[in-house]
């Protein structure tokens, strides 16, 4: 339990929103503005970078909408940003699209 403690604290402090499909996690974490995918059949992960384009602020919750085609579902964060924030997307190929801005 020390060790997790310790790497939560490390690596994704402030995780906010969850979601899973296909055997994929996903959660963002407002310190490091991160969106992990945890691959929980193989035990592996990836960690991006959640700072794009209009997307600057932290994120906070995640939901993905599924579609027929699993290439055309699109993760959805919002955005904490005080009075500038957002909702935010993300495709199949990592591209980030801004759905609605408060500006």
């Amino acid at each position: 339990r020390n060790t997790a403690d310790s790497n939560a604290y490390k690596f994704y402090q402030n995780s906010e929103g969850i979601d899973v499909r296909d055997g994929l996690l996903y959660f963002v974490t407002k310190k490091s503005k991160s969106l992990y995918i945890l691959d929980l059949d193989a035990l592996t992960y990836t960690r991006t970078s959640t700072v794009s384009g209009a997307f600057d602020g932290q994120p906070d919750q995640i939901k993905r909408i599924i579609d027929q085609d699993p290439k055309s579902d699109m993760l959805y964060f919002c955005e904490d940003n005080g009075s500038d924030s957002g909702v935010h997307a993300r495709d199949y190929e990592g591209n980030f699209y801004t759905i609605i801005d408060s500006d």
